[in-house]
């Protein structure tokens, strides 16, 4: 299964996504493996390290052998030198669980590339290396229309190899729309007794309510939050000339405005301040942070940028 997996995906992907990828890529992908600070526990046995001692070959600790304990983990070496019984504790390795959050908001639906295909094309690429590390994987679709639940649709969790066509096909079929309520979307997966692990934010962080709220309050419940910050070559460099009316993609509010060399470099400064309270924020509660345009190489924001933020190795 292993060796056909990339070339059965290739495949049965070849249409549609953009060519969500080629089997060369998957073949990379195979080779790497998220990147989690600390150790989460786990379910069942997979790549990831634990917090649970139990049978494994990596040391963890001793403790004082107890009556009915088993008498062959005792350590006869300390036995011989401290006269005391005491027992080898060792890290378990267990699965680890990736959460990826997908902004499916109307202002996704911008840019040329198109903002939320290369956020569903990146989720693809985490899930891969999680399935294909034995990590268990569950996607959630955020926005929706006013008063409706704030995750659209969910995936998971799923485990295994054969596990990543059914969230290829959910990603595929995710369409954008609506608006998202990131702190209300991580309220929703909590309530769902969701296991502390890696939650992978993709979105444009045009958020109304902001990000900080709902990236401390993964913190708070162990999560390890993560941020992929993807924006439009027409967001970053818009080019205003004549007379315009810009339209708010989710609220349908808007601006008539007649661009000047003062407006364009007042754009500039606000989207500059936006970014730079992202990296702030993100440094100072040690979230690591990828910030890309959709029209960056997609090879290369996997496999070079994020192997340098540590959201992969």
């Amino acid at each position: 299964m292993a060796s056909s997996l990339p070339s059965a995906l290739a495949r049965r992907y070849t249409e549609g996504m953009d060519e969500l990828f080629d089997a060369t890529f998957l073949r990379k992908l195979e080779m790497l493996s998220l990147s989690a600070k600390r150790a989460f526990r786990g379910q069942m046995r997979g790549e990831q390290r634990s917090t649970r001692t139990g049978a494994s070959v990596e040391f963890a600790d001793y403790r004082q052998y107890n009556p009915g304990d088993d008498f062959r983990r005792i350590d006869w070496n300390a036995y011989a030198r401290l006269d005391n019984l005491l027992l080898k504790l060792f890290r378990e390795e267990e699965d680890l669980h990736l959460y990826l959050l997908v902004d499916g908001s109307a202002s996704m639906n911008f840019g040329a590339p198109n903002k939320f295909d290369y956020v569903r094309r990146v989720a693809g690429a985490l899930a891969y290396v999680a399935l294909a590390n034995s990590d268990r994987v569950s996607v959630y679709l955020l926005g929706g229309e006013e008063g409706a639940p704030p995750v659209r649709d969910s995936l998971g969790p799923r485990r295994g190899r054969s596990a990543v066509f059914e969230v290829f096909d959910f990603l595929r079929a995710a369409q954008p729309g609506g608006r998202t309520d990131l702190t209300a979307a991580v309220e929703f997966l909590l309530a769902r007794r969701a296991r502390p692990g890696l939650a992978v934010i993709c979105s444009d962080l045009l958020l109304p309510e902001g990000f900080e709220s709902a990236i401390r309050r993964l913190a708070y419940e162990r999560f390890e939050p993560m941020l992929v910050h993807v924006m439009a070559p027409d967001e970053l460099q818009p080019d205003l000339r004549g007379d315009l009316r810009l339209v708010d993609a989710e609220s349908g509010a808007y601006i008539d405005v007649s661009p000047t060399p003062r407006v364009a470099a007042l754009y500039q400064r606000h989207l500059q301040q936006f970014r730079t309270r992202i990296v702030e924020f993100a440094r100072k509660h040690g979230v690591e942070y990828v910030f890309t345009s959709s029209d960056a190489p997609f090879e290369e924001l996997v496999l070079r940028w994020m192997r340098q933020a540590n959201v992969l190795s």
